[in-house]
């Protein structure tokens, strides 16, 4: 359990034997027990001694050395009353934590944080080679068709489009268009004759 103490104006310790009651008295809630001898050097540093044991005295000495979970809760919740009363000091919880022990959390909290993202970027990786692999697996199963040989061609008049010569008729679904275009442009073979090439790149709906 951790304490502190406040300390009344009139406090006749300061410095170091101020600084040593404070870690008696504050070593006992740690050590989770009431050390009777310690409270009693307490009292005779501040000048309190009893001629006779006071009540309060007696019934600290029934908890000397009992660990605080084997008491009831009547005791634990006047407890730190109690022993401020005993000797001179007001006892409250602490609910500080520890520089060290903020300092490991964050610590732990970064070590976490940084593993989360390393398993993230894995995973990332992953999922990228594979999608990658797929797309790679659906270009090569493109296959030009094999050029058309253009049939002659009498007089002015023009060749409708179902008749023009094509050197190349392919499509493919993918998430890399660039990619798959470029692909298309490998397969066709320069002839040095002009074409007219046409490339529609639209959303897919599957």
């Amino acid at each position: 359990m951790l304490v502190s103490i406040k300390y009344p104006g009139d406090f006749p310790l300061k410095g170091w034997d101020k600084g040593i009651f404070d870690i008696r008295v504050t070593g006992m809630f740690r050590r989770k027990y009431v050390d009777i001898c310690t409270l009693q050097v307490c009292r005779k540093q501040i000048k309190l001694e009893d001629a006779l044991e006071s009540q309060l005295q007696a019934d600290l000495r029934e908890l000397h050395c009992v660990n605080f979970s084997e008491n009831p809760s009547e005791i634990l919740d006047e407890l730190r009353s109690k022993i401020g009363e005993y000797v001179g000091v007001e006892v409250h919880r602490s609910y500080r934590l520890p520089l060290l022990t903020i300092a490991g959390w964050l610590a732990i909290g970064l070590v976490i944080a940084g593993l989360g993202w390393g398993v993230s970027k894995v995973f990332d990786q992953i999922e990228t080679q594979k999608r990658e692999r797929i797309e790679q697996s659906a270009l090569d199963t493109v296959i030009p068709l094999a050029p058309y040989r253009p049939s002659a061609i009498v007089g002015p008049t023009m060749v409708s489009d179902s008749e023009s010569p094509k050197i190349l008729d392919a499509s493919v679904t993918t998430t890399s268009p660039a990619k798959a275009i470029h692909q298309f442009a490998n397969a066709i073979t320069e002839s040095g004759k002009k074409f007219d090439v046409v490339v529609t790149v639209t959303p897919s709906s599957d």
